[in-house]
């Protein structure tokens, strides 16, 4: 398999057939029979999972794609895209001499002043990301992701390398400043509220730097289940972090509620058959069902049943449904999360070709916490 740098294109052939062509950069198994049926079948392979997409061919979908809508609402699509693109990312892009890390940037309590649409949050993310290559020498590479507290504010989490030392920035204000120092000055100069006791107070508070939580983790394990927890609006987070204010709605939405600068995608993609995409989801439906993850939303262990003719009540065990959140329709793909996702790829399509009958290759060992996430 080989690293994917775009989306393959497909052209007509001379026999009024079609086949599979190659952009610049990237190496594709050319599979005629994959188009015979209208559709595409393919497995990406990531440093942080193993996807498989079933999907009509680039000049179909190019015709039934309408306008985007605007972003209003943190949705079940938007935090399973957001899972999958984070499990995708090449992390060794990360600035080695630092410090992993999660960074919190809050604005004033008179919010509503500095950032009333989501237009101004972006121009503050870029200005900082710009302060932040003149002081570090370095880009910013980082995974970012926006919500909302209680009284409406936004912030944003991302997640970086913490640089070390002190910044070298020709402004004389932000030079020579630790890291912690450096962002208080920078982030309130971006916000730049301007009520000086409000300029204070978010100078003092404004930021948030935790180092504890990361350090003694790699970073893809640690980051996916710091944002897997964060984002489940069902579960762990807390729902008014989700909830955007009146005034973003009005005036456009809330754009993206995640996304990452300066990081780019690791991707390997093989070309299936349609019973190769077949026997490939069975594989992964049967590892998810040896791990033994279950949906949060399952039946309960025992209920109480009342004899209408008696009206006499019994409790009777039932037993708790497995979940492998991959779609149950045959040729519906889904992704699964796993911290060696290039390795479980190798593997699948080992299986798949040489013996698709024959799942021994893949070890539990290349499997450790992997989920599998509905697309």
């Amino acid at each position: 398999m080989s690293d994917v740098a775009s989306e393959p294109f497909i052209k007509g052939s001379a026999d009024g057939g079609t086949t599979l062509g190659a952009a610049p950069g990237l190496l594709i198994e050319s599979k005629k029979s994959v188009l015979e049926t209208g559709k595409v079948y393919k497995l990406l392979s990531s440093p942080g999972s193993v996807q498989l997409q079933s999907h009509g061919t680039v000049d179909a979908r190019a015709a039934n794609r309408g306008e985007r809508a605007a972003i209003k609402s943190w949705s079940k699509s938007s935090r399973a895209n957001f899972l999958r693109q984070l499990s995708q990312l090449d992390y060794d892009e990360l600035d080695a001499n630092g410090i992993p890390g999660m960074i919190t940037l809050t604005y004033p309590n008179d919010w509503r002043t500095v950032v009333s649409t989501r237009v101004q949050l972006s121009k503050h993310w870029r200005a900082f990301a710009k302060i932040w290559e003149a002081s570090w020498r370095s880009p910013l590479r980082s995974i970012w992701k926006l919500e909302f507290q209680k009284r409406g504010a936004p912030h944003l989490h991302f997640f970086t390398h913490v640089p070390v030392g002190t910044s070298e920035h020709r402004n004389r204000k932000y030079r020579n400043l630790g890291f912690r120092d450096w962002l208080s000055v920078v982030w309130a100069d971006i916000v730049a509220h301007p009520n000086l006791l409000e300029y204070q107070k978010h100078l003092a508070a404004g930021t948030r730097v935790d180092l504890a939580r990361f350090v003694n983790a790699t970073n893809r394990q640690r980051i996916t289940s710091y944002f897997y927890k964060h984002s489940d609006s069902g579960g762990y987070a807390k729902d008014y972090q989700h909830d955007a204010p009146a005034e973003w709605l009005t005036s456009g939405g809330t754009g993206r509620f995640w996304g990452y600068t300066g990081l780019k995608k690791r991707t390997s993609t093989t070309f299936l058959t349609e019973q190769e995409f077949v026997e490939a989801r069975r594989i992964l439906r049967k590892v998810s069902a040896s791990k033994g993850y279950r949906s949060r939303h399952h039946r309960p262990e025992s209920r109480e049943v009342v004899d209408t003719r008696t009206g006499e009540v019994t409790t009777v065990r039932t037993k708790v449904r497995r979940h492998t959140f991959l779609r149950t329709a045959r040729l519906h793909g889904g992704f699964y999360l796993s911290p060696d996702g290039e390795i479980l790829g190798e593997q699948m399509m080992r299986a798949v070709r040489h013996n698709p009958f024959n799942h021994a290759e893949i070890s539990a060992e290349s499997n450790r916490n992997p989920r599998i996430v509905e697309e």
